[in-house]
């Protein structure tokens, strides 16, 4: 299995998502690269995926509520449903039903679909309505 690199096409166009799309990936090739280690690393690494995917879906709907999008319900719906996906297959993964490379091949169509769709969406909104966190009344 080979490591996927950054492509231009993953940028949103808002640099807080971008750099959380950016660590996501390389989560993804941290797995792949210790694809032939110890069990325990990897099943430590699969924890941290969760744990960041946990805290970027989380900015992200932070972004969507002080921006007001109006999408934030579905795009929220989204993130659980994923989260959802996430778990299921790495306890597929760990109770031996799903091997390494499904699980990545899992994780990359997730992000390419998800950074493509719903949230390219979500960046056309924050650079469009020209949203500026740190300028929210408050």
């Amino acid at each position: 299995m080979h490591c996927y690199e950054w492509k231009p096409s993953y940028d949103i166009g808002y640099p807080q998502i971008d750099r959380q799309h950016r660590q996501f990936l390389d989560l993804i090739n941290d797995l792949i690269a210790l694809q032939l280690r110890d069990q325990e690393v990897i099943e430590r690494i699969l924890v941290e995926l969760q744990a960041y995917t946990q805290y970027h879906f989380i900015s992200e709907e932070n972004l969507m509520l002080l921006s007001e999008y109006g999408d934030l319900n579905t795009h929220r719906g989204e993130h659980d449903a994923l989260l959802q996906l996430l778990d299921d297959n790495i306890e597929k993964y760990k109770g031996g039903t799903v091997d390494l490379h499904d699980l990545v091949l899992f994780l990359v169509k997730w992000f390419v679909t998800h950074v493509s769709n719903e949230d390219r969406q979500l960046g056309a909104h924050l650079l469009d309505s020209h949203f500026n966190k740190h300028a929210v009344p408050g």
